[in-house]
């Protein structure tokens, strides 16, 4: 006698992981396999293919040390010399990701140095970074302190007293929006992250400067734009310039003699170190010559 049974496997497939969360799992795969390794003792070289990675997107300099600068290089990861240029070293090598936002040095303590990842250029071959990492001894190590999903961090601004006190902006994801745009703040050197100043999930925040004589006065200039394969918006309402007296609680928005609207782009601030009640706003306005006059705010 044959009996036959039926039966169906069901195969439980796990869902599939994607992000920075991801890309970050797989970094600690890969230095958990290079321990492992019989290979690890062989030092490696780049052999192609080759990339584009000569923009400069960040430098910073030692405040008491001219000899000393950190220049980040878009795509090419972080760089340091201690005598003026003459050599540099790659200091970021042995991290997750080679694209380079934005190098800070605190004020207050030159040993700590903060690093915001992923090239801020509105590009197909603007690589998205992991988040934001700090050095407490000049580079020579580095710890990730998250903001993972911000993907493109343009500036850090560190308060020039407490080091524990940053400010990071992101413009967040090229391809796709995202909640992790705008500007984002620690009071305890990077344990946690409160976002303090949100526009929208299209637009996030490109340039942010700190009143030399007030740390609680800063301005942050917002950017709604877009990559897409075949196109890309570099231009939005979500754009402008805000100001907070108090340290990221409370914003308001500047709108008086500045243009606004859908054709308001990138915008780069700098104030005068002579005098804080000088400001510079480089901007990217589309909007036609024949409209400028209904695009002032007043």
């Amino acid at each position: 006698m044959t009996i036959i049974f039926n039966c169906t496997i069901v195969a439980q497939v796990p869902e599939p992981v994607s992000g920075a969360k991801a890309r970050l799992k797989s970094w600690e795969k890969h230095q958990e396999m290079k321990k492992k390794s019989k290979y690890k003792n062989l030092e490696w070289r780049v052999a192609g293919p080759e990339f584009q990675s000569a923009r400069i997107e960040s430098i910073d300099c030692h405040p008491d040390d001219p000899f000393t600068i950190y220049v980040a290089v878009g795509s090419g990861g972080l760089w340091k010399t201690v005598n003026h240029g003459t050599t540099w070293k790659p200091i970021f090598d042995d991290q997750p990701t080679f694209a380079m936002g934005c190098v800070a040095i605190a004020p207050s303590d030159p040993d700590i140095v903060w690093l915001g990842t992923g090239e801020v250029l509105l590009a197909r071959s603007s690589y998205a970074g992991i988040g934001i990492f700090k050095s407490e001894d000049a580079g020579q190590n580095w710890e990730h302190m998250g903001l993972e999903e911000t993907y493109h961090i343009p500036k850090v601004v560190i308060d020039p007293d407490n080091p524990d006190i940053v400010y990071a902006a992101s413009i967040g994801h090229n391809y796709t929006d995202n909640e992790e745009r705008g500007l984002f703040k620690t009071t305890d050197g990077g344990k946690t992250w409160s976002k303090i100043l949100s526009i929208s999930d299209k637009a996030g925040v490109i340039d942010v400067v700190m009143d030399p004589s007030d740390s609680q006065t800063l301005y942050a200039a917002s950017w709604e734009r877009s990559r897409k394969a075949w196109n890309n918006t570099n231009a939005g309402p979500g754009s402008g310039l805000y100001k907070t007296i108090d340290g990221g609680q409370t914003w308001e928005k500047l709108v008086n003699g500045l243009p606004y609207g859908e054709n308001l782009g990138r915008i780069g601030l700098c104030i005068a170190p002579s005098n804080p009640e000088i400001i510079y706003a480089i901007l990217e306005n589309q909007s036609p010559s024949t409209e400028w006059e209904g695009r002032i705010g007043g």
